[in-house]
């Protein structure tokens, strides 16, 4: 097991969880979230197991997009690891000038118009993650192809869903706790997310430049 893999794709993970293309919809997703329970007994404890069972729902949203996307790749596997190194200059490329570029204000990514869901029950946690997972690629393309090439690099099919689990573990890293605190807290985890949201956007832009120095230095000049 290549451990520096496994890293590198749960540490995309948590970007892709705060993209600046898909954390914008966080919000209603809380809002929707408080509405869902707010008829439950405020209870402290059994707040933090409804976030935590919530979380994880969402969690398998991301997870059931990025393994569809990862078994539909798999029959070109073999084509995309001979073509390997070109890819990580233009994913490098592109992760350090959207980076830049959002540093300075210019929104370089696709916004897909997602929303929270505006039915309650189980099933829409479930598809709100899958529409948010599908959000966040509209800036974190890159990213994400960078982490489909480490996953064709394991050994079997197996190997490669691994590797994209654990990119989706990333995600739901986040997202677990932020249900968590959604349930425990209400309102003042979306006020403190609105208020934040300039320096989330600014913080996701370095992080992208890190991940593209990082793929240049290691993929490309292999140091």
């Amino acid at each position: 097991m290549d451990w520096s893999m496994v890293t590198f794709a749960f540490t995309a993970g948590i970007f892709a969880f705060l993209a600046p293309c898909s954390f914008p919809i966080l919000p209603s997703y809380v809002a929707y979230f408080i509405g869902f329970d707010e008829d439950e007994e405020r209870n402290l404890i059994r707040s933090g197991l409804t976030g935590l069972y919530f979380g994880s729902i969402t969690t398998l949203g991301f997870l059931l997009l990025f393994v569809v996307i990862g078994l539909a790749l798999l029959p070109v596997s073999s084509l995309i690891r001979q073509h390997t190194l070109m890819i990580s200059l233009l994913v490098s490329a592109a992760l350090i000038i959207f980076g830049m570029l959002i540093l300075f204000g210019i929104d370089p990514y696709i916004t897909l118009p997602v929303k929270a869901p505006e039915k309650r029950g189980v099933i829409n946690f479930f598809l709100f993650g899958i529409l948010y997972a599908a959000a966040s690629l509209g800036c974190s393309l890159p990213m994400f192809i960078s982490v489909v090439l480490a996953a064709f690099n394991m050994s079997g099919a197996l190997g490669s869903l691994f590797i994209l689990t654990i990119y989706a573990a990333g995600m739901g890293a986040l997202m677990i706790p932020v249900s968590v605190a959604t349930s425990v807290s209400r309102v003042l985890l979306v006020k403190k997310l609105v208020a934040n949201m300039g320096l989330i956007k600014k913080t996701g832009a370095v992080v992208l430049i890190i991940m593209g120095v990082y793929i240049l230095l290691v993929d490309v000049f292999h140091i």
